[in-house]
């Protein structure tokens, strides 16, 4: 993680899992590259004396206006050109004629007690993007770690500013993806029934900022039980009624997760961590499960 970033280390280890989990692979822009980025346009040396300013702590108006003055300073700055080019033939090599996204991998988030989740941005760039398509990608993801949002979740968990550092996880697209879902592999509701929390959405919603009243399809899968057990808590108000996962995507991601849950908890992750929060698409023609992440999340019951 102090390479790569939570994310796509975590990643990693699912990748070396086998099957049946499947993800869309990548690699990584370690966080070497954007302190690089911001040593080349004299950037970083400013960012302590900027945290450290009466101003910038006490006045949002002020804080945000050195954020966007950061960002851009950022995104204006000119990247190592052979980085780009050795990106851009990885890219070609692990997925021709393919979309990729950009996704950031930071040592802020997915982490147990910071998930961050949303705080930081991800960039879908064209099948053979150009290097000015790449560049402006990279960038603009590199920036993402002084947004204000990022900034204010930081600062109210008492993230030092100064250690955040930004590796970028590049992965092929997964096109035609019917539906996205979160996932933990525990029972947040009854600790003495186990089971999986599952939540899944239609595509073009979303079950990590969704907005209004859109409520997703969920699913509680028992574990306890011989066989497969699963009680539907709701339906997905994107789809009119009709079910989103079938019975075998249900029993197919019931093992995904078991073999989650084995290899982190408690091996991977101490305590207070008991669950995996999971990431995760049905695509394809054989509506195929797509694991995109995993990382340490505590479910905390009452009395």
């Amino acid at each position: 993680a102090d390479w790569a970033g939570a994310k796509a280390s975590q990643l990693g280890e699912v990748c070396q899992l086998g099957p049946p989990i499947v993800t869309s692979g990548g690699f990584v822009v370690p966080m070497a590259r954007y302190l690089e980025h911001l040593d080349r346009a004299g950037i970083r040396s400013g960012i302590p004396q900027m945290l450290a300013d009466p101003g910038f702590a006490g006045d949002r108006a002020t804080r945000f206006a050195q954020l966007e003055q950061l960002r851009t300073a950022i995104e204006a700055a000119s990247v190592d050109p052979r980085l780009v080019a050795e990106m851009r033939q990885r890219m070609q090599r692990l997925a021709p004629g393919a979309r990729f996204i950009l996704r950031s991998s930071t040592n802020a988030e997915d982490l147990a007690g910071f998930t961050g989740a949303g705080l930081y941005r991800s960039i879908v760039v064209p099948a053979g993007a150009s290097e000015v398509e790449l560049t402006r990608a990279l960038r603009e993801v590199w920036a993402s770690v002084w947004l204000p949002g990022a900034h204010e979740e930081r600062e109210w968990y008492r993230v030092d500013h100064r250690s955040v550092a930004m590796a970028v996880l590049v992965q092929p697209f997964v096109d035609g993806a019917v539906a996205n879902g979160v996932a933990i592999t525990g029972n947040p509701f009854y600790e003495a029934r186990p089971g999986f929390f599952v939540n899944a959405q239609a595509l073009g919603g979303s079950v990590t900022g969704a907005h209004g009243e859109e409520v997703p399809e969920q699913h509680l899968i028992y574990t306890y039980t011989e066989t497969v057990e699963s009680e539907l808590l709701s339906r997905s108000s994107r789809t009119g009624g009709a079910p989103l996962l079938t019975e075998r995507e249900i029993l197919s991601l019931t093992g995904i997760l078991r073999m989650l849950h084995e290899h982190f908890i408690p091996a991977r992750w101490d305590e207070p961590v008991n669950a995996v929060d999971v990431e995760f698409l049905v695509a394809g023609a054989d509506r195929h499960v797509v694991i995109l992440q995993a990382r340490p999340y505590q479910i905390v019951y009452g009395p």
